[in-house]
C-alpha cells in the first residue's frame, strides 16, 4: 500500500484515492477521482509497487530504475491515442511517498472492471472472440509503431468497455522496447496450449 483512501496526491491535491486496485507485477494501481468538480470523474492512478511478496521495500537503485521505466510508458503511451489501448490522459507526475521516496504517477482512463477473464465464465460467440482478437490485434500493432512490446497479454490484461464493448489492452508492466535480434531471443506460445493454460476455450460455433 502507497496510499490510503482519502489522500490527496497530485499538484495542490489534485487527485483522491478512492481504493487500491488490483496490482501488476512491478506496480500500484489506484481508484481515484478529481478532488474539484461536482461529477467526480474517475480515474486510475498508477505508481511503483514498493513492496514484493516478502513485504520488502525496494532498494534506491531499484526505485530510480523501475521509475524510469514507468516514464518511458507514460511517453510512448501518451504518443498513441488509440481506442483500444488504455490512455494517459493526464501527464505525469511525482509523487513523494510516506518513507519520502519519489515515484512517478501516471494518470490513466478508468474503464470498469469486466476483463477477458470475467467473460470465461460464459460460452463467447464465435463473432464476439473473433472482434476482441483483432481488437487487440490493432492494439499490438500500435504499441509495437511506437516501440513498445507488450509480454504480457493474458485475459485480464484486457478490458471490455462496457458502453462500447470493446477490448482494451492494459498491463504494460512487462513491456519493453524491441531490441536487436528481440525476434529470435522471444518463444511465442501456441494458441492451443495458451488456452489450455488460460482456462478459456468455450468458443461458441
Amino acid at each position: 500500500m502507497v496510499w490510503n483512501t482519502g489522500d490527496q496526491i497530485g499538484e495542490n491535491g489534485k487527485y483522491t484515492i478512492e481504493k487500491p486496485l488490483e496490482p501488476g507485477r512491478f506496480s500500484s494501481t489506484f481508484l481515484a477521482y478529481y478532488t474539484e468538480g461536482e461529477n467526480k470523474e474517475r480515474l486510475v492512478i498508477k505508481a511503483l509497487k514498493m513492496f514484493d511478496g516478502k513485504n520488502t521495500t525496494k532498494t534506491p537503485a531499484e526505485i530510480k530504475d523501475l521509475n524510469n521505466k514507468l516514464h518511458k510508458e507514460a511517453t510512448r503511451l501518451g504518443q498513441r491515442d488509440h481506442p483500444h489501448v488504455v490512455k494517459l490522459i493526464d501527464e505525469e507526475f511525482i509523487e513523494t511517498d510516506s518513507y519520502e521516496n519519489e515515484l512517478v504517477c501516471l494518470p490513466m482512463e478508468y474503464i470498469s472492471k469486466v476483463s477477458l477473464e470475467d467473460l470465461d465464465k460464459r460460452v463467447l460467440p464465435e463473432k464476439e472472440a473473433l472482434r476482441y482478437i483483432r481488437q487487440i490485434g490493432e492494439a499490438l500493432i500500435a504499441v509495437y509503431k511506437k516501440g513498445l512490446v507488450h509480454l504480457d497479454v493474458k485475459p485480464n490484461n484486457i478490458l471490455i468497455r462496457q458502453k462500447t464493448d470493446e477490448a482494451v489492452l492494459i498491463g504494460f508492466d512487462f513491456s519493453r522496447a524491441p531490441s536487436r535480434g528481440f525476434r529470435k531471443k522471444v518463444e511465442l506460445l501456441p494458441p492451443m496450449d495458451f488456452l489450455r493454460w488460460s482456462g478459456i476455450g468455450r468458443i461458441k460455433s
